[in-house]
């Protein structure tokens, strides 16, 4: 992560009509923005940074407008002088005497807006002033723009028939003769020669931002032998197909354009829908006119062989690092040996100035040096050139001769060359067929051509508009054929001799079952997946389907490519295709909200380099010289009005977005379904729970002075969370808060790493991280990392990540899996969705677009989905810039924070005396809003729905009372000092998370009550508590909600006496376990307490802490305060549970204290053996009571916690006799199974008896037997 300006951004909007009338609010505080060092700016209401503007903070405001063609000036500017104490902060080298302002027109969702920017400082008479007020005028202009009226086909051409995929992959006469047919697997005698047809469109790629091809267009064929009515093996069908890289003039010379996207141009062939069309022939005037004999030739080469960074457009063809001299054959034959331009593109990467001498033939072009490249390993250096030269051999061949100039390190690649001259009108024995054009006739009424053969016979074509193909008549005098043509705009020419020998042969690619996409409307969520990930994606459509009711279209990239691209991959396609529903919607509600991708992305557009891994594709920048400049980005496909989306491998920021997007990165069907079941989960009631009122922010240290702006950035995200949604409870591990060490050589912070993992899995709805990271984690110290990611299990807890960070999800990277596309394809949890980054950012922008995220994600009430959140998170961002296209959503973007539907609210709190007797309200407002030290607490409450009592609620309730907030402090572990020298001051901030108490109530028609004692060890200063809020009813849903209206400190006067500790009950696993037990090496324990005045979870207390000890390692002591749950409908008694870990094979022994809120503690003991048999164990086989009369239970303990097993135990007399048989398929929940009983059958007799327990896994199939003595008494 680069850093450059950080600033917490207001923005908010108003409508305006003529003239609006604005002040701007200055502030008094002086925020601090950085540059790599501390730099002080003058902060006010409503202000951005624009460096491209000012080096000050400018004003910024989007308003919505009624036309997108306006003129706009600034009256009633009004000024106020600039305190003494101000001018430090202000920038004025480049200020004069007048404002700067300006302003750009943005287009969402068919609704203008003006983005207006202004720096409010001047410079008069070497004083500053600042704006105080001023009007904005809006004039519209007289000339209104023009707007597109696109229309679609309301069917495609696909929608009924059987048709066929063939590609070409160069330009000329292609054939489809018997042999080709009957590969299709198209029975020849079966088919009417006269319904013979084949569409395509235009090759090339598609124009960014217009709109070409609306589905597919026939082509003017010519078919041989259709009159007798059935395909024979000597008929022929003949077109024009068309080279995927095209040619075009530019007025002064051609330009050819490789083909990004794909290497084949694709044509559809059908036989079923009606007769086709066929080639018409242009019948020739017989008029000789200036007769020309020669016309322009060109070629190129161009081979996509290198990436150099992994990222971008550019690719580069033969490497010269080992083989330095290369060769190059030309195909053209019959240069005119007049001058020729030769064009080549070169590039190196090396330390020293290196060289190319280039030669055509023995005739030298010349040599061209490469500038060197210091200290970058990932630049390089290029030199584009024209030559024109003169050749003096015919039929000869490019060569390039790289000089490293003895640096051996050097690396050197051709991107491409082409040569362009005047060639010889010929077509004779033994040539093949050629394409020709002639620049020099262009604009002349009619122009004749004369092309030179021995043949008795030519044919040429004019494929000027290749859907339409004629056929030109010709004349012939001596060996001359000729015709002649309109010839006003250039032309182009086939000539061919025998189109059985000349022809080319397409490749057939596959069959095409009916499509129609163009007949679907107004849908509200797009899916464009894979085929391979098509039935996943149906999958999550049904349940947006039948859990939202949205109107959702699912199509296969290979349907969108075929109706909107002709067949071949083509980004544009995606784009047009979703711009065509948003062009027919009417209104708003009629257009589509959200478009997700489902597959991964790769900057290998055509699967050249690392097999297949690009399954939807993205749009990537031109440039590809550098990580840091280069992008990839999803936004292209939401840019939807007229004027947008003319991109051309860059980006225009002012691009409005008009759809979310999201993307699932996924490369295999097993993680495509994987994420479809999490998505199902994360709304199912086994993902209910009270992590939903939990955020986590996590911050970065400080390993340079700048980065103190880390952790006061994520604290500002924070503050905002807190101000405008309160009903969430936040951690915050900003990591320079804790102990810094040393492991192998490297800085960590173990324990941070740890409270992060913990956080995670115990449940979260959202985690936001700013800090330095990357492919494989966060922070240089990794306190979150690849291990990490991939061992979370809280699949019933999934949160929202946002990572304000550098390139975590750089999903186009076709050479590793980011750890942020780890995190969400993590099929036992991770995350359900992420706001990350692909590339590296700048903080401040950065920032600035999570703080207006903000803005909409959390709020219930606004409800909008992940996709619209990030939408319009980056259309109300004034600082447009490059880092909304690195920053995009990964996941589902039709999902919704998982918010709980209803609201809940305190109806009353009570305190009550030592005998439970409520104390009367007294005249003290502020005693009577309070709650201190051992006060008995009762409060009431009731769910809500739009502020009305929901008296059908009935569930459970989740309460935890919070105790004011703490001041805490980084510790500037790596001792940075500033610019002076000086240590950096620590930052402080603020947590609420010390928890007086956690309970379970009842709600029953709405309404709920509980009771409590505050702890005696709160810190007995008077601050705000917290009450937090979380419901659960099995039909209706989820309630949350706070109440923040009461105080907490002081020493309640109405106390009741205690001395006893609690009551301590230790297991592990399940209540089944007996002290000295085994379990495996990952057990859980698990604490019942009781205690008549409740437990202390406050954690304030020195001391005072629910802890556990194991192993007398009293240094490593679990804190478990944050861990304990109170009973339903009881504060007296509860339980913890705590995960313990990679425990060592053998005893263990666990001490276990606890204190109740008067502070009398109580210590319990167990001990444990961990086993790591793989094989299926029993030990302490017993039954009681035994000796029995009439029932015995049998208990035995195992090492198969949370399998099925299958338990029989076989009952013999003493001589051997079976006389009972018990049996039963168990579910264990820890290492001690007691549940199988048996009620002595009265007819047998009294005696010693042995029974034989054989256990069996139904997982693994292992099995154990073991026998003890049973004693039957009458």
């Amino acid at each position: 992560m680069k850093v450059q300006y950080l600033f917490f951004v207001v923005l908010f909007s108003s409508t305006l009509f003529a003239q609006n009338h604005r002040s701007i609010n200055w502030g008094n505080e002086i925020d601090i923005v950085e540059v790599d060092s501390l730099t002080q700016v003058l902060n006010f209401k409503n202000s951005i940074y624009k460096p491209e503007m000012s080096d000050n903070l400018v004003f910024f405001e989007k308003i919505p407008i009624e036309d997108d063609q306006i003129d706009l000036e600034l009256l009633n500017v009004k000024y106020l002088d600039v305190d003494q104490s101000e001018l430090l902060s202000i920038s004025h080298s480049k200020l004069n005497h007048k404002v700067n302002y300006n302003y750009f027109i943005g287009t969402e969702k068919k609704q203008s807006f003006l983005f207006f920017y202004l720096e409010p400082f001047r410079k008069v008479n070497n004083s500053i002033q600042k704006v105080s007020e001023f009007t904005i005028n809006i004039l519209p202009q007289t000339k209104k723009s023009s707007i597109k009226n696109n229309s679609y086909v309301s069917n495609s051409i696909l929608n009924s028939g059987d048709w066929y995929k063939i590609s070409v992959n160069e330009s000329g006469l292609h054939k489809i003769d018997y042999n080709f047919l009957n590969e299709m697997g198209v029975d020849p005698g079966s088919i009417n020669p006269k319904n013979i047809r084949i569409y395509g469109n235009k090759s090339g790629v598609l124009n960014e931002g217009d709109f070409e091809i609306d589905d597919l267009s026939e082509l003017s064929i010519l078919v041989f032998g259709e009159n007798d009515g059935v395909f024979d093996e000597d008929d022929l069908i003949l077109f024009y197909g068309q080279s995927p890289d095209t040619w075009s003039y530019d007025g002064n010379k051609f330009i050819h354009q490789k083909n990004i996207y794909s290497d084949e141009t694709c044509y559809f062939v059908c036989f079923d829908i009606g007769e086709g069309k066929r080639i018409s022939t242009i019948e020739n005037n017989n008029v000789l006119e200036n007769l020309i004999m020669h016309y322009d030739a060109y070629l190129f080469h161009e081979e996509d062989l290198y990436n150099l960074v992994n990222t971008g457009r550019q690719w580069f063809g033969e490497s010269f690092s080992f083989n330095y001299l290369q060769s190059f054959n030309t195909p053209v034959n019959n240069w005119n040996m007049d001058t020729l331009l030769f064009s080549a593109r070169l590039i190196a990467r090396s330390s020293n100035s290196t060289s190319f001498n280039i030669s055509f033939g023995n005739s030298n072009i010349g040599t061209f040096p490469i500038a060197s490249i210091q200290n970058n390993g990932s630049n390089y250096s290029s030199v584009f050139l024209q030559e024109y030269f003169y050749p003096n051999v015919f039929n000869p061949s490019v060569s390039f001769n790289y000089n490293n100039n003895g640096n051996n390190s050097a690396e050197a690649w051709l991107d491409y060359f082409t040569l362009q001259g005047r060639a010889n009108l010929v077509s004779n024995n033994g040539s093949s067929q050629f394409l020709f054009r002639d620049v020099q006739s262009m604009g002349s009424n009619f122009s004749s051509f004369g092309i030179q053969s021995n043949m008795p016979s030519i044919s040429v074509w004019d494929v000027t508009d290749p859907i339409n193909v004629n056929s030109i008549s010709l004349n012939k005098t001596n060996q001359v054929f000729y015709f002649s043509t309109p010839h006003e705009s250039l032309r182009e020419f086939l000539v061919f001799q025998n189109p059985v020998q000349d022809a080319l042969l397409p490749q057939f690619v596959e069959f095409v079952p009916p499509q129609n996409i163009h007949a679907f409307y107004n849908p509200t969520y797009i899916i464009v997946t894979h085929p391979e990930f098509l039935n996943a994606a149906n999958r999550l459509a049904n349940y947006h389907i039948n859990n939202n009711n949205d109107n959702v279209l699912v199509v296969t990239t290979k349907e969108v490519y075929n109706e909107f691209s002709t067949g071949s991959q083509d980004i544009s396609a995606i784009r047009n295709m979703v711009k065509m529903f948003y062009d027919r919607a009417e209104d708003p509600s009629q257009m589509p909200k959200n478009l997700l991708l489902f597959g991964d992305a790769s900057f290998d557009y055509k699967n050249k380099l690392y097999g297949v891994s690009n399954y939807v594709p993205t749009y990537q920048s031109y440039n590809s010289n550098n990580i840091e400049s280069s992008f990839c980005t999803d936004d292209f496909f939401g840019v939807l009005d007229d004027g947008e989306g003319y991109w051309n491998g860059g980006s225009n920021y002012t691009d409005l977005l008009d759809i979310g997007i999201g993307r699932i990165p996924v490369t295999n069907v097993a993680d495509a379904e994987s994420y479809v079941d999490k998505v199902i989960s994360y709304t199912s009631s086994a993902s209910r729970g009270y992590w939903k009122n939990r955020m986590c922010f996590v911050a970065d240290d400080v390993d340079d002075g700048w980065e103190i702006s880390l952790v006061n950035q994520a604290d500002n995200l924070a503050s905002k969370i807190s101000n405008m949604y309160p009903q969430f409870n936040l951690s915050k591990v900003y990591i320079d808060s804790y102990q810094q060490s040393l492991s192998s050589g490297s800085q960590r912070y173990p324990e941070a790493q740890n409270d992060l993992r913990n956080i995670i899995d115990e449940g979260v709805l959202l985690v936001n991280y700013v800090g330095h990271g990357g492919e494989v984690g966060w922070a240089s110290e990794r306190i979150l990392e690849l291990s990490d990611i991939n061992g979370f299990t809280n699949s019933n807890k999934l949160p929202v990540f946002i990572t304000a960070t550098c390139e975590f999800t750089r999903y186009d990277d076709a050479t590793r899996v980011s750890a942020g596309e780890y995190l969400l394809l993590n099929p036992n949890g991770g995350a359900i969705g992420l706001y990350s980054t692909s590339r590296t950012v700048t903080a401040s922008e950065t920032y600035n677009l999570v703080n207006s995220l903000y803005d909409f994600l959390p709020d219930k009430n606004l409800n909008y989905t992940f996709g619209e959140s990030i939408c319009l998170a980056k259309n109300n961002l004034g600082n447009t810039n490059y880092v909304v296209r690195k920053f995009s959503f990964f996941g589902d973007p039709n999902l919704k924070l998982s918010h709980p539907e209803f609201d809940i609210q305190t109806t009353g709190i009570e305190l009550l005396d030592s005998l439970n007797q409520v104390i009367p309200v007294n005249n003290n407002a502020f005693e009577n809003d309070t709650i201190s030290s051992l006060s008995h607490v009762r409060v009431f409450g009731q769910v809500l729905d739009n502020s009305s009592l929901l008296n059908s609620f009935n569930g459970q309730l989740n309460v935890s009372v919070f105790g004011k907030s703490d001041s805490l402090i980084t510790l500037n572990n790596d001792e940075v000092v500033n610019n002076a020298g000086i240590p950096i001051e620590p930052f402080k901030y603020e947590l609420q998370n010390n928890i007086i108490y956690n309970g379970l109530a009842t709600i029953e028609d709405g309404n709920f009550s509980f009771e409590f004692i505050v702890p005696k060890d709160i810190n007995y200063q008077y601050g705000t508590g917290k009450l937090s809020y979380y419901a659960s009813d099995p039909v209706l849903g989820e309630a949350n909600g706070f109440d923040k209206n009461f105080y907490v400190g002081g020493v309640s006067n109405y106390a009741s006496i205690d001395f006893e500790g609690p009551q301590i009950q230790l297991f592990m696993n399940d209540t089944n376990f007996v002290s000295g037990g085994y379990t495996n090496s990952e057990p859980q324990l698990l604490a019942l307490l009781f205690d008549q005045s409740g437990i202390n979870t406050v954690g304030t207390g020195i001391g005072h802490d629910l802890t556990a000890i194991l192993d007398e390692n009293i240094v490593g002591q679990f804190i478990l305060n944050d861990y304990y749950e109170s009973d339903l409908n009881s504060f007296r008694s509860g339980r913890v549970r705590y995960q313990l870990n990679e425990l060592s094979e053998g005893e263990h022994t666990l001490r276990f204290k606890a204190w109740d809120v008067h502070n009398n503690s109580s210590i319990a003991e167990l001990s444990f053996f961990v086993t790591s048999n793989p094989g299926l164990a029993i030990s302490h086989l017993f039954n009681y009571p035994n000796p029995s009369s009439e029932f015995t239970r049998f208990v035995f303990e195992h090492n198969r916690a949370f399998e099925d097993l299958d338990v029989t135990i076989d009952i013999f007399s003493i001589n051997g006799k079976l006389v009972k048989t018990l049996s039963s398929t168990i579910f264990t929940t820890g290492f001690r199974e007691e549940s199988i009983s048996w009620d002595i059958d009265s007819n047998i007799d009294k005696g010693i008896y042995i029974y034989r327990l054989t256990v069996q896994s139904k997982n693994d199939e292992a099995i154990s037997q073991k026998t003890e003595k049973l004693i039957i008494v009458r």
